[in-house]
C-alpha cells in the first residue's frame, strides 16, 4: 500500500512538475525570442523611427504581419506618439494605446509579459522596447546614446499554448490511468513511467538553460512515448520558427543597410553629370590630403571651368547646355583611374583628385581631357564655341597646408591659365586691329 501510495504521489508530482516546468520552459523561450526580435528590429529600424520614415516604417510592420507570426506591431516616437502601427486583427492595439488612440501606454522596458485576448481568441507575448540612436562620442570620449522612439511588438502564442494544454491534458490523462492501474503495475509503473517523466522533465530544464537541441529520447509505444514525441516536435518546430524569424529579421536588415547605401550614393552623387557633389568632394579630398601626409606622398587637384559656356547656353540653349556638361564628366570619368576622384565644384566647373600623381604627370592628362573634349564637342555640336580650361595644384609643388589650400591654389592657376588665354587672344587680334585702322 505504501508503494502504492507512494507511486500515487511520484506520479501525481512528476505529472505537476513535467507541466509547469513545460510550460515555464516554452513561455520562457516565446518571452526570449520576443525581446531578442524586438530588440533587433529596435537596431535595424533606429535610423528610420529617429528620421520618422514612415514609409520604410510602413513597409517593415506589413512585412512583419505577412510573416503570421506578429499579431500587432507599433512604432512610437520618444513621446509615445504612434508613428506606424500594424495588427493582424481589428481592435488588438486598443489593450495598448491610450484613451486619445495617438500614443502608446508604455509598459516597463524589456520584460515580455503574455497577454490573452478572450474576446478575439489569441494569446500574445509582447513586450515594449526602446530605439536608440546611433552612438555619439561626446567632448569627454565617452558614448551615449539617446532613445528616439519605442517598439512595441506582440508575438502570437496562441498556437503554442494550445499546445502546452494539450500536453498538459495527456499528461493529467496519464496520471490518471497510472493511478488507477497503480496497484497491479506499482513496479512496472516505478520502472516505466516515473524515470521518462524524469528525463522529460530533465530535457525541459535543458531547453529553459538555451540548449535548443536537447530532446527527450523516450522512444516507447505508450502514451509517456506519445508525450516525448509532442514534447520533441514542439521542441523541433519552436527551433524551426525561431530560425524562420532569425533568418527574416536578417533579410530585413540586408534590405535596411542596401536601402541605406543606396540612398547614401544617391546623396553624394550630382543628379545631372552623374559625377560626385561638392559636400562628398570635400569628404575624400580631407581623407586623401590627410593620407599624403602621413605618407610623404604626392597629391594633384585639377580644377576645370568651360570657356564661354554661358554664350553657348544662351545661344543655343539650355538642354544643349546640359549636354555639354554632361559630355565633360564623361569625358573625365573615361580618362580617370580607379582610384581617382571626380566631382561636379558648381555651375561648368569641376574638380578632379589624383592621389599619388605629380604635377608632371597630371599635364597629361590635363592634355587628354582637354583634347577629347574639344573633340567630343565639334563632333557633337560643331558651332558651339565651349572649351575647357584647367587649371594644376600638386601638393608637393605648392607645399599646400591643407586641403582647403590645395583646391585654392588649383583655383588660382585655373585662373591663370584663363588670363594667359586671354592675353594670347588679344594679341592675335592686335595686327589685324592695326590693319584696320590703316
Amino acid at each position: 500500500m505504501l508503494i502504492v501510495l507512494v507511486l500515487v504521489a511520484v506520479t501525481g508530482i512528476s505529472s505537476t512538475l513535467t507541466t509547469r516546468v513545460t510550460n515555464q520552459v516554452f513561455y520562457e523561450n516565446e518571452y526570449a525570442r520576443t525581446r531578442e526580435w524586438a530588440q533587433s528590429l529596435a537596431i535595424s529600424t533606429a535610423e528610420a523611427v529617429q528620421a520618422h520614415d514612415q514609409e520604410s516604417l510602413g513597409r517593415t510592420v506589413q512585412d512583419l504581419i505577412k510573416t503570421n507570426a506578429v499579431a500587432y506591431v507599433a512604432f512610437s516616437d520618444a513621446a509615445g506618439e504612434v508613428l506606424v502601427s500594424g495588427e493582424v486583427k481589428s481592435g488588438l492595439l486598443q489593450t495598448v494605446l491610450s484613451a486619445d488612440g495617438q500614443t502608446l501606454d508604455l509598459k516597463a522596458m524589456n520584460v515580455p509579459e503574455l497577454v490573452w485576448n478572450r474576446e478575439l481568441g489569441l494569446a500574445c507575448s509582447e513586450v515594449s522596447v526602446p530605439v536608440f540612436s546611433k552612438s555619439t562620442i561626446r567632448p569627454t570620449g565617452t558614448s551615449a546614446r539617446a532613445i528616439v522612439g519605442y517598439l512595441h511588438l506582440a508575438v502570437d502564442v496562441t498556437a503554442t499554448k494550445a499546445q502546452l494544454e494539450q500536453v498538459s491534458r495527456r499528461i493529467s490523462h496519464i496520471a490518471l490511468a497510472m493511478v488507477l492501474l497503480a496497484i497491479p503495475c506499482c513496479i512496472f509503473v516505478t520502472r516505466r513511467v516515473v524515470a521518462p517523466l524524469n528525463e522529460l522533465a530533465q530535457t525541459a530544464c535543458a531547453i529553459a538553460k538555451g540548449s535548443t537541441d536537447a530532446r527527450a529520447h523516450i522512444h516507447t509505444d505508450d502514451e509517456i512515448g506519445d508525450l516525448a514525441r509532442s514534447f520533441n516536435t514542439m521542441a523541433d518546430r519552436l527551433t524551426e520558427s525561431r530560425m524562420e524569424l532569425l533568418e527574416l529579421n536578417a533579410e530585413l536588415e540586408g534590405r535596411v543597410k542596401q536601402r541605406t547605401r543606396e540612398l547614401q550614393e544617391l546623396a553624394a552623387r550630382d543628379p545631372l553629370t552623374g559625377l560626385y557633389n561638392r559636400r562628398h568632394f570635400g569628404e575624400v579630398i580631407a581623407r586623401e590630403f590627410a593620407a599624403a601626409e602621413r605618407y610623404d606622398a604626392d597629391l594633384t587637384c585639377l580644377m576645370l571651368d568651360l570657356d564661354r559656356f554661358k554664350e553657348t547656353n544662351d545661344r543655343f540653349g539650355h538642354r544643349t547646355g546640359d549636354e555639354v556638361l554632361a559630355i565633360m564628366a564623361h569625358v573625365i570619368s573615361t580618362e580617370l583611374r580607379g582610384s581617382d576622384v571626380a566631382a561636379r565644384f558648381g555651375g561648368d566647373e569641376y574638380i578632379i583628385l589624383l592621389p599619388q600623381t605629380s604635377a608632371a604627370s597630371a599635364a597629361v592628362l590635363v592634355d587628354r581631357i582637354g583634347d577629347r573634349f574639344k573633340d567630343e564637342v565639334s563632333r557633337k555640336f560643331p558651332e558651339a564655341p565651349v572649351g575647357v580650361s584647367i587649371g594644376v595644384a600638386s601638393l608637393r609643388t605648392t607645399r599646400a597646408p591643407s586641403a582647403e589650400a590645395l583646391i585654392h591654389e588649383a583655383d588660382v592657376a585655373l585662373y591663370a591659365v584663363k588670363d594667359a588665354r586671354k592675353s594670347d587672344l588679344l594679341r592675335d587680334q592686335q595686327p589685324r586691329a592695326t590693319r584696320r585702322r590703316v
